[in-house]
């Protein structure tokens, strides 16, 4: 089976598609939304994007 994996990143979010073999895109979503604020915090070795960083800022 082949599939693809979409990821679409703008100045403020990144979005997260999928696609298996001849079928719709599809939204990917492990553990919320497929779309995720584009904001990083670093922290030593922590490293973290989407909401939590946009919490801390």
């Amino acid at each position: 089976m082949k599939y693809c994996v979409l990821v679409k990143i703008s100045k403020q979010q990144l979005g997260f598609w999928y696609q298996l073999e001849g079928g719709v895109h599809t939204p990917l979503s492990i553990n919320g939304p497929n779309t995720i604020p584009l904001c990083f915090y670093v922290n030593g070795n922590e490293f973290k994007i989407g909401d939590f960083a946009k919490e801390r800022f």
